[in-house]
């Protein structure tokens, strides 16, 4: 395998912006996405108790593995960008709450404000994106980008 340098990374240079670049680092990929790296591998992680979703926390993949209860997943501050995928396994709730005042929209519906999605059914998947403001009613908005079964939005 060539190695790669960073000064390489130029608009005429060797790689593009959706260039897979072997690099090692525990056996993981990276992506070159708009001159930013990122993991292709991604990051699972069960929660079985409510939890406050960090910014940090963007393009994980959230479970309710192992719980016996209803999981309550509060999202953060809405920034434009962040991401975030949950996945119902046991079949209790699994609840995405939005915070700060922001909405989550899917289609044309919008939650309350600071109002959330849920789903109890296993194998159900919603990912959530982001897009700041919306010009279309003024409200931080975090959009089903991916929505599989049925779920409720309050």
């Amino acid at each position: 395998m060539a190695n790669l340098k960073i000064s390489q990374l130029t608009d005429g240079g060797a790689a593009q912006s959706t260039d897979e670049i072997p690099i090692a680092r525990g056996g993981a990929n990276f992506r070159l996405n708009a001159g930013r790296f990122s993991s292709t591998n991604r990051i699972v992680t069960s929660q079985t108790s409510n939890y406050s979703v960090l910014s940090s926390d963007s393009g994980v993949f959230f479970t309710n593995t192992g719980a016996s209860a209803e999981v309550d997943f509060t999202l953060p501050s809405a920034v434009s960008g962040l991401q975030y995928i949950f996945y119902v396994d046991p079949p209790h709730t699994l609840k995405v709450i939005a915070a700060g005042g922001a909405v989550i929209r899917y289609l044309s519906t919008l939650s309350a404000i600071n109002g959330s999605i849920s789903s109890t059914a296993t194998g159900n998947k919603l990912s959530l994106l982001c897009i700041g403001v919306s010009s279309a009613d003024s409200l931080s908005e975090w959009v089903v980008d991916t929505l599989e079964g049925a779920w409720s939005i309050t």
